[in-house]
């Protein structure tokens, strides 16, 4: 739906929740305040306001790696210190893996885990997925009307390529 996020996998889960008709929020404050000299605000990667329900996704292996460049020891201790939040505070957290990607497809498990927690998928109508289309594109949209304007007033104002080149 337009929406910027940090991972190939966070979209895929997005669209899904998306074309299944589940509103979510990403990366929208934790309910308790979190921020200490230690950790910032905790913001989950998705909320399922519909349902009080947290969805973290965590980009480790089956092997608890994570990929090149990530400290796996700090990466761990983060997912630790989310999970304890969640505990302390009696919010439900749903959890995903890169390594579900391999066994048996990132949405698959995700929508036995969302199942199991009463969340069903009401796919959108077509009608419904064209205005979301419509409004993820509009920017780029907007970015070409600009563009025609100013090659409108570029060329109305005598300005050719030679001209601008000197």
């Amino acid at each position: 739906n337009g929406r910027l996020l940090k991972s190939r996998e966070e979209v895929q889960i997005a669209n899904w929740l998306t074309l299944g008709g589940i509103r979510w929020e990403y990366e929208r404050d934790y309910a308790v305040d979190t921020s200490t000299r230690s950790h910032r605000q905790y913001r989950p990667d998705f909320y399922l306001p519909d349902h009080d329900l947290y969805i973290e996704h965590f980009g480790i292996d089956a092997n608890g790696d994570t990929r090149p460049g990530i400290d796996r020891g700090r990466y761990h201790a983060d997912m630790a210190w989310k999970r304890a939040l969640h505990a302390e505070h009696r919010t439900t957290l749903v959890e995903t893996y890169s390594y579900f990607r391999e066994q048996g497809g990132l949405v698959a498990r995700l929508e036995a885990l969302l199942g199991e927690r009463g969340v069903a998928p009401r796919p959108l109508t077509e009608e419904d997925i064209a205005r979301i289309e419509a409004e993820a594109n509009r920017p780029f949209s907007n970015f070409g009307k600009l563009l025609a304007q100013f090659l409108k007033l570029y060329r109305g104002n005598g300005c050719s390529p030679e001209v601008a080149l000197r």
